[in-house]
């Protein structure tokens, strides 16, 4: 693991980091074709010149350099500690003169500086990349859950603002908490954690930007305790192609049964893989023990995806896991019923359909596809390609 930094650490931000030429693409859904580069915001590109000094000297460096910066940004008086919204970066004094006219945020507390998803503006470039943050209810709802269900660490693939509540929590907790490791395409954030709590990756192809050191770290945290107690949550973009997330997903279930001893080859590494519901056929055709939950994903900042709407205007997000659905309860207070009763009219479909000739069960698949189609293609045109 190499050079240790104390657990109470929090490392801040600076700002997004252009993809090298070298990063690999990103497969999406979109009109001009599979295979596109994701862009970024040009506004989080402007003066920053102190990342792009950091990217150029290495990633080890460029911690201890993040590092520095952090300290000597805390023993500063809270007036004075600020923070450039234009370029996404921690502003020390000697910095003031070349931003003065940006528009800065003063007082930054260290309270701010453990919601880094609040601090940091979400990209929003629609047409190659837009950046959708659970909603706090959906956040609290998870991790319930996970607590419930008994497990001790959450590898985030994609969801930065569960893993920092669930951080959050962890140190509000005299008992035994959950930790968290978070994998993110958003370079920023490995300014706000330190090199044990965040990876930069890229989902679609299993690449790991810092190398061999972090991707021993990610194998370390599935691996600890045989690989008990251990769950992966990802929320991928809507626009990416099922099949690469779904052979990257494998790539890292394949790193947890590592970590097994030989008698529990049989079992499977937990996995929430959020989704929009019609997407269903296709998941389950990488993972046939996945199956879908009712509990509708809130996101905080998109105009659809929020609780509360009705009809056509709520979120087609759904959970999909490979965990037992008796295990799960859904807040009844929310309006969702049982999971027996769930169960129960499943069983009774299953066994109406298996009655039925089989002309009429292929009409049926038929129409469901047709159906399936005329969703995603109108999805496809209200939901941006991220």
């Amino acid at each position: 693991m190499g050079r240790q930094i104390p657990a109470d650490l929090w490392t801040l931000g600076s700002t997004w980091a252009p993809e090298p030429p070298h990063a690999p693409l990103h497969l999406s859904h979109g009109t001009r074709g599979p295979m596109q580069r994701c862009k970024v915001s040009t506004k989080c590109m402007i003066d920053n010149d102190r990342l792009k000094h950091m990217r150029a000297i290495g990633t080890r460096e460029s911690f201890i350099c993040i590092v520095h910066v952090y300290l000597k940004f805390i023993e500063l008086p809270l007036s004075q500690r600020k923070f450039c919204q234009r370029c996404q970066q921690l502003l020390l004094p000697d910095d003031w003169e070349k931003h003065r006219e940006h528009q800065v945020m003063g007082d930054i507390s260290v309270t701010q500086l453990k919601r880094p998803s609040q601090l940091l503006s979400p990209l929003e470039n629609k047409k190659t990349n837009a950046q959708y943050l659970f909603a706090d209810r959906s956040c609290q709802f998870l991790i319930d859950l996970l607590s419930t269900l008994g497990f001790r660490r959450v590898l985030c693939v994609g969801t930065p603002r569960l893993h920092e509540l669930i951080r959050l929590k962890a140190s509000g907790d005299k008992k035994p908490n959950i930790k968290s490791l978070l994998l993110d395409i958003d370079f920023r954030y490995s300014q706000f954690y330190m090199e044990d709590s965040f990876c930069h990756y890229n989902m679609f192809n299993h690449h790991f930007f810092d190398g061999e050191a972090a991707l021993e770290v990610c194998r370390t945290f599935l691996q600890e305790d045989k690989g008990e107690g251990v769950i992966m949550v990802t929320d991928p973009p809507f626009g990416g192609l099922v099949e690469p997330l779904a052979v990257t997903f494998k790539k890292l279930i394949a790193m947890w049964k590592k970590g097994q001893n030989q008698d529990n080859n049989h079992k499977e590494l937990p996995i929430f893989w959020i989704f929009p519901y019609f997407f269903e056929s296709r998941i389950c055709q990488f993972f046939p023990s996945f199956h879908m939950l009712d509990y509708q994903v809130d996101y905080d900042n998109h105009a659809l995806y929020k609780h509360g709407k009705t009809g056509r205007k709520q979120s087609p997000v759904r959970i999909f896991t490979n965990i037992p659905p008796n295990k799960i309860i859904l807040p009844v207070e929310e309006g969702y019923r049982a999971v027996r009763k769930q169960k129960q009219r499943k069983s009774n479909k299953m066994k109406m359909e298996t009655t039925k000739g089989q002309a009429m069960n292929h009409t049926s698949v038929t129409r469901k596809k047709k159906r399936r189609e005329r969703a995603l293609n109108i999805f496809a045109l209200k939901c941006p390609v991220t």
